[in-house]
């Protein structure tokens, strides 16, 4: 009698707890669901916005660069130098004017100080601006200020001034522990390209606040990445779990991994993949 009871028992409370189990594991697929699609959803929002703020932060970079190009001495002397070295020197002095020395365009730099004249006014007016360098049409060297962290890229001068707008070159970590994005914008004088500025700009005020999203929550960050050669991506900020990912992880351009093709199209994508850690995630 008391087995039969047991078992009554057991069966009426499987009858009765099965159902609820049943419900319980349905309900937390639809609270997973939910879930997952809310963190998506987020993500997509996240990426768009900060996609937007870099942009405005690189055509704030750009307004910038365009006004100190366009600085009556920069117009001068560049035309000036230019004109001497392909045989048309100009009537007058180069130079010799509002505290400038007389520049002698055979000089091997002969712009260094219009350099750091510049390199003072964009500091002046709180750009974040590294170093400076003048070039010519070609990307031909004339000039730099002390702080430049590389040689100024020729490709990256020449390319401004053939296109009549701004170049980007590739950021990269200055031996002072600063990041850097070099860029170039034609110099334009009696409307006709003479050269370039070439300029490196701190990189910090566009990527600070991407790493910044890792203090959401316990395991959430956010990257910046540029191309390389190759077709690979390169990290160009700290991952969260990995201080050192900056200027130096790399993934390969045969690597189908997200953060590669992020440079491969300009929507945004959300998907599941491993992370560079290889835990599962949502990216």
């Amino acid at each position: 009698m008391r087995v039969s009871v047991r078992t009554s028992v057991v069966l009426w409370l499987g009858v009765v707890l099965l159902p609820v189990l049943a419900a319980s594991a349905f309900a937390l697929v639809l609270v997973e669901g939910h879930l997952s699609e809310r963190i998506e959803r987020d993500l997509a929002n996240t990426a768009r916005l900060e996609a937007i703020r870099i942009d405005n932060a690189l055509d704030r970079y750009e307004e910038g660069a365009d006004s100190l190009a366009a600085g009556a001495h920069v117009r001068g002397f560049t035309r000036g130098v230019t004109a001497a070295r392909a045989g048309r020197p100009p009537a007058g002095v180069i130079g010799d004017v509002d505290g400038f020395a007389a520049v002698n365009p055979a000089a091997p730099a002969p712009l260094n100080e219009l350099s750091e004249r510049v390199l003072d006014r964009a500091m002046a007016a709180g750009l974040h601006v590294a170093a400076v360098a003048v070039l010519d049409r070609d990307g031909g060297y004339l000039g730099g200020s002390s702080s430049l962290g590389a040689v100024p890229n020729a490709d990256v001068g020449a390319g401004a001034a053939a296109a009549g707008e701004p170049r980007y070159g590739t950021a990269y970590m200055s031996s002072g522990g600063d990041s850097r994005l070099p860029m170039a914008v034609p110099i334009v004088s009696d409307d006709e390209i003479v050269g370039s500025l070439f300029l490196e700009m701190h990189l910090g005020p566009v990527t600070g606040p991407v790493v910044a999203h890792e203090g959401f929550a316990e395991s959430s960050e956010a990257h910046v990445a540029q191309p390389v050669a190759g077709g690979g991506a390169q990290f160009i900020t700290p991952a969260r779990f990995d201080e050192d990912a900056a200027f130096i992880r790399e993934v390969g351009g045969d690597s189908p991994v997200p953060l590669r093709q992020s440079l491969a199209s300009p929507a945004v994508q959300v998907v599941r993949s491993p992370d560079y850690r290889q835990v599962d995630s949502i990216l």
